[in-house]
C-alpha cells in the first residue's frame, strides 16, 4: 500500500476531515491533500504527531506493517555470522 493511501486510510478511519486533521497539525489542508494525492511527504515532525494521534508505531504509518522488515529490528540488525558459534 502506498503512504498517501495509508495517510487517507486513517483519517477516515479517525473521521477526520482534512481541514479538522489540518488544524490538529497546524498545517494547512492544502499540505494533508498534498500529502494524499503523494505530491508531497510530511515531515518527521508530522509523521510523529499522525503516529500518536492515531495511535500506531512508524512502521504501521509508514509501510502499513507493525514489524520493521528483516533483518532489521528495533535499533539492532539481525545478522548471524555462520562462522561463529
Amino acid at each position: 500500500m502506498l503512504q498517501q493511501d495509508i495517510l487517507k486510510l486513517y483519517r477516515k478511519k479517525y473521521n477526520y476531515t482534512q481541514t479538522a486533521l489540518a488544524d490538529q497539525l497546524h498545517v494547512s489542508p492544502q499540505a494533508i491533500s498534498k500529502w494524499e494525492t503523494g505530491d508531497s511527504l510530511p515531515s518527521i515532525d508530522n509523521l510523529l504527531a499522525l503516529s500518536d494521534l492515531y495511535n500506531i508505531s512508524l512502521d504501521e504509518l509508514v509501510q502499513a506493517g507493525p514489524y520493521f522488515k528483516k533483518p532489521f529490528t528495533v535499533g539492532h540488525r539481525v545478522w548471524h555470522c555462520p562462522l561463529s558459534r
